[in-house]
């Protein structure tokens, strides 16, 4: 996935590594069932990740 141009970068974990997408792609990631209920995702401003919800 390319590298997040929106100054809002979320986190997520694929496989074991951190990844970076913008809230768009985290909203295609879980359109595509790439992320599902219980992946964790984590952004700037928040105390901890948080379980994605589709």
């Amino acid at each position: 996935m390319p590298e997040a141009t929106s100054s809002e970068q979320w986190f997520y974990e694929e496989k074991g590594q951190r990844q970076v997408a913008n809230e768009q792609q985290i909203v295609a990631l879980i359109r595509s069932g790439k992320l599902t209920y219980g992946s964790l995702i984590w952004k700037k401003g928040l105390d901890n990740w948080i379980v994605s919800a589709p």
